[in-house]
């Protein structure tokens, strides 16, 4: 980990790219380039014609008013604000709407959507090995600003190579970044979808060799599980990830079949609540599911297969829905791309159609959704999800709570979750200011252009005289085939 830390130091310190290429090492390696949670922020008075509050059951605000800090120290309407009582702040700004940050609960960063990774001379290295893995997580980092700039200030990345590493980026104020919880490794069985399956069984069972780490941890029996769960309990992930079916683009397995027992997963749950951790199951087909209910999991990544009576059994049990539409709509075309082998495709075509399906019970039993995409060609657009929300029979208000007040949901109710997602007294600073309403157009949100502000924990990362996102790719709109219903049929 540290190897890798230094490495992207020293990057930061040779290209300077972000920060207008002023800063030598040794200003990289002993000042904070950006703001964060480490060092108070300053008060700052927010002006806003409508505030967006997060929860769908709290009416917007007309003409209302954000004093923050690190946190939020008042809201409401400006004429109803104290006029004394509360610190002098030291910015104002204005802005047509403001609402919280995103939230994106179902990411992985692993550094392959960068356009310059597999040309050249990068295309020879083997993934999982050095210098692959070193150049990958230079792409991830990158990512994560793009993901910041898209207005996403909070991550749940559910399995990767980086995620104590990104974790410690991210909080260290050395570059720019979503608040970051990770799962550390996704634990599954041999044989399933956490298995690399291609790769002889003695690397993916050990999780490595000499030189080849891989993404998941397998085990088998419910003493093999425990003891992968403390590893990633050791590694301070936030949240614990298991595999309760097979998957869509793991090579053999299929995403209708269960995979770990209920008495192996029961044991993962059991472990992780010992740490004041939930877990989460990705579960496609209706065992899965109701495997992952039964073992007391906290919430459902997928779950295309959901059916009233297992959203009803999901709902009773305070769980929460992860369905990411934004990936399964990524199988929404008449020809298969290149990147899908035919087993892969003839998968996610099937599985298409009864995740838009399970979306709509979910809605309609009112089952608790979280917005998550699981970064299908890059990690910045979670807002289309809240669309895609939208269409499938959610109000705007409900959608827009998906993406913000629900996110820290997903983390569970054990101490782990952070106060975010809502604009309301105590709550993190992460806020976003828009040139336009999303009431009535909610694809205002996947328009990185029309976010003009991005504070997170009360720092300005976008809007007047910062840079950080002046050449994110994110300030152009996400553009996707049309595959939802259009008006007047939503």
């Amino acid at each position: 980990m540290w190897a890798v830390l230094t490495l992207w130091r020293l990057l930061v310190a040779v290209l300077g790219s972000v920060s207008g290429g002023h800063h030598s090492a040794r200003s990289v390696q002993t000042e904070h380039l950006y703001p964060d949670r480490t060092q108070l922020s300053p008060v700052t008075l927010l002006r806003s014609g409508l505030l967006i509050l997060g929860p769908a059951n709290h009416a917007p605000i007309k003409q209302g008013c954000v004093l923050f800090n690190s946190t939020i120290l008042r809201v409401g309407e400006c004429l109803k604000l104290p006029k004394s009582g509360l610190p002098e702040p030291t910015n104002e700004f204005e802005v047509p709407v403001a609402m919280p940050g995103f939230w994106d609960v179902h990411t992985h960063y692993g550094g392959t959507y960068c356009s310059k990774l597999n040309v050249g001379t990068n295309s020879k290295f083997p993934s999982g090995y050095a210098p692959s893995k070193y150049v990958a997580f230079a792409c991830a980092v990158q990512m994560l600003r793009e993901t910041l700039c898209a207005g996403v200030t909070s991550v749940r990345e559910m399995g990767g190579l980086y995620g104590q590493e990104l974790h410690q980026l991210a909080t260290s104020g050395l570059y720019p970044s979503p608040n970051f919880h990770y799962a550390g490794k996704f634990i599954g069985m041999t044989g399933g979808h956490t298995d690399e399956q291609y790769l002889p069984v003695t690397i993916t069972r050990n999780d490595r060799d000499d030189m080849y780490e891989g993404v998941g941890a397998l085990c088998d029996g419910v003493a093999d599980c425990v003891r992968k769960t403390r590893e990633q309990l050791r590694k301070r992930a936030d949240v614990i990830k298991v595999m309760t079916s097979g998957g869509v683009l793991s090579a053999f397995d299929s995403p209708y079949d269960q995979q770990l027992s209920v008495e192996e997963v029961s044991a993962i749950v059991q472990e992780a609540r010992r740490a004041r951790r939930v877990v989460a199951a990705h579960a496609h087909g209706a065992p899965g599911i109701a495997s992952a209910i039964a073992s007391g999991v906290h919430t459902i990544e997928h779950g295309s297969c959901m059916n009233e009576s297992l959203a009803i059994s999901a709902k009773r049990a305070r769980m929460v829905h992860v369905p990411t539409i934004t990936i399964c709509q990524t199988f929404n075309k008449s020809a298969r791309p290149p990147e899908y082998d035919p087993l892969e495709w003839a998968k996610g075509v099937a599985i298409l159609e009864s995740n838009t399906n399970a979306v709509k019970v979910s809605i309609r039993v009112g089952l608790t959704i979280a917005t998550g995409t699981d970064c299908p060609g890059n990690c910045a657009q979670v807002a289309q999800e809240a669309v895609s929300l939208h269409s499938l029979g959610m109000s705007e208000l409900g959608a827009i709570e998906s993406l913000t007040a629900n996110g820290p949901l997903s983390l569970g109710a054990l101490g782990m979750a952070p106060k975010s997602g809502r604009l309301a007294v105590g709550y993190d600073a992460d806020i976003i200011g828009l040139s336009t309403s999303p009431l009535g157009n909610l694809s205002v949100l996947t328009d990185g252009g029309r976010i003009s502000h991005i504070w997170k924990g009360g720092g300005l990362f976008k809007g007047p005289g910062r840079q950080v996102c002046d050449d994110a790719a994110t300030n152009r709109p996400w553009e996707v085939e049309a595959f939802m219903p259009m008006p007047p049929e939503w």
